[in-house]
């Protein structure tokens, strides 16, 4: 009972001391942001299901920029992408489409 009590009293007072936050961030005409992570120094990075690219924005910024290109790797898309800090890592899942097959 007294720790139904304490969150009773502790949550709501941590969920209003909280403070949200709103970002908007565009990248070039259909890019097609698939996932989206953040990293340690707050910006954002942002992968393309449609076209062959990672693109980045710093803290503040609200025009993603191109990160990485893999265009010269042929038809390929990212599916996810996470910003490992403590490892200083970008992780991405890289689809590249294999000829003759569908």
């Amino acid at each position: 009972m007294t720790r139904l009590i304490a969150a009773a009293v502790f949550l709501p007072a941590l969920l209003l001391s909280s403070s949200a936050f709103a970002i908007t961030v565009t990248s070039e005409a259909k890019s097609g942001p698939e996932s989206i992570t953040a990293t340690p120094d707050g910006g954002v990075i942002l992968g393309s299901a449609t076209s062959p690219r990672i693109f980045r924005a710093a803290k503040g910024e609200t025009q993603a920029k191109v990160f990485i290109d893999a265009s010269a790797t042929g038809a390929t898309m990212f599916l996810g992408v996470l910003a490992d800090g403590p490892s200083n890592t970008l992780w991405a899942c890289q689809l590249q489409a294999v000829p003759g097959t569908t």
